[in-house]
């Protein structure tokens, strides 16, 4: 697995077991960390309401 960037920062959030369950079986499918998962899904989500620049994401 690649190491975070010296530029990644690390966070926290609670979810539901459902969502748990859904990043857990999405990571396993894709064989990536559920860090890498959440990560890229917020990405998309703030590309979507458009104030996160492309290219500037994980």
């Amino acid at each position: 697995m690649k190491k975070p960037s010296a530029k990644s920062v690390y966070t926290s959030f609670v979810a539901t077991p459902e969502v748990y369950a859904a990043i857990k079986k999405a990571a396993e499918q894709q064989d990536r960390s559920q860090s890498w998962i959440v990560g890229k899904a917020v990405e998309e989500y703030l590309h979507k309401l458009g104030v996160l620049k492309k290219n500037a994401g994980c």
